[in-house]
């Protein structure tokens, strides 16, 4: 399928009940943003429902998005963490290409904040899942893997009130290859570290830059940049003045110690910014929150009745095989044992179960 649209996706042909690369049967589209369509479907070799994320034509023809994506799916791999969906393959077909991944009954944060009367909540609200977020980054970097796309298109939030991180690398390589077509997302844009946007080596700082992105809007209804022009906006960044201003305003109920550590995670200098997901947890629990939190009441995520989602997947600590369609056909990648064996120690610790 050829189009001059960087955006587009043969998958507009699938429909429920068709058998995909021999083992995905589609049971009904989740999403269909920005021509990536994302479908519920059983997977036939592990015996569970996942969920199948199509790529773009921009990215499936781009080279070198391609050879990023199998080198992180290869990395995602090794990701056994209860907060991070869990990534299975890359199937890689003549007309489309799809990343599977763990079905999970969340939805995205993007989606709550638009159901919010005023687009914003308060911080007794979000302080869980801060905490839940800011963990699982700390555990993640600790074992050196970076997110490079954090936004809240990409946190799902469970009607248990859990935290899922997606498209840990995934997400960002797809963003690149977009924005070289032309097809990029300006929105997704709006949280992404000036470093990042000028192409430089990604780092643990640009993932806390994007976390105090993500509280910014989560607060305030919108993120620090929006409007035209954002890459020129991000690379000349916000005063720390006029961030902690700007979650002052009457009504917010934002801590001061919240406005401060915000402020400097959104420092356009990564010398500045909190040096660790870990430092950005310990001061944003130190101060305010139990007063703020007076009179708040709850988000609630909807559950649909008619369309029930799968049980998430406990997190296992024996051996789950790999997924047998990536053999023999060399159209699917496998986990190498080269990848696995420089696997860290740290991947060991109580967070992360290796696979």
């Amino acid at each position: 399928m050829s189009t001059n649209d960087p955006n587009s996706n043969p998958t507009a042909l699938f429909a429920e009940g068709h058998k995909l690369a021999g083992c995905y049967v589609l049971i009904r589209q989740l999403s269909a943003e920005s021509g990536a369509e994302v479908w519920l479907a059983q997977d036939e070799v592990l015996g569970k429902n996942v969920s199948l994320h199509f790529i773009p034509d921009a990215v499936r023809q781009d080279t070198q998005a391609l050879q990023a994506l199998r080198q992180d799916i290869k990395r995602d791999r090794q990701l056994v963490h209860p907060n991070i969906l869990r990534v299975y393959d890359l199937v890689e077909e003549p007309d489309w290409a799809a990343i599977s991944m763990d079905a999970s009954d969340g939805e995205s944060l993007a989606a709550v904040i638009e159901r919010q009367p005023h687009k914003r909540l308060k911080v007794a609200q979000i302080q869980s899942w801060i905490v839940q977020l800011v963990q699982t980054l700390d555990d993640a970097h600790k074992i050196n893997v970076l997110h490079r796309d954090i936004a809240p298109a990409n946190l799902l939030l469970t009607p248990a009130g859990k935290v899922i991180v997606t498209d840990f690398g995934i997400s960002r390589v797809v963003q690149d290859a977009l924005n070289r077509a032309g097809g990029g997302e300006k929105p997704r844009m709006a949280y992404v570290s000036p470093q990042l946007l000028d192409g430089d080596a990604a780092a643990r700082t640009d993932d806390v830059y994007s976390l105090g992105a993500v509280l910014y809007a989560l607060l305030t209804g919108a993120p620090p940049f929006v409007g035209e022009n954002l890459g020129q906006q991000i690379r000349a960044g916000l005063a720390p003045a006029n961030v902690v201003q700007a979650l002052r305003k009457e009504g917010l109920g934002v801590p001061p110690e919240w406005q401060k550590i915000i402020a400097g995670c959104l420092e356009k200098s990564p010398e500045v910014r909190p040096q660790s997901a870990a430092e950005v947890a310990r001061r944003l629990a130190t101060e305010g929150v139990e007063a703020a939190a007076a009179g708040v009441a709850p988000v609630n995520v909807p559950i649909e009745p008619a369309r029930p989602a799968p049980a998430e997947t406990p997190v296992k600590k024996q051996a789950e095989p790999a997924p047998k369609h990536a053999e023999p056909a060399p159209k699917h990648t496998e986990a190498s044992p080269e990848v696995a064996s420089k696997e860290p120690e740290s991947i060991k610790s109580s967070a992360f179960v290796p696979p």
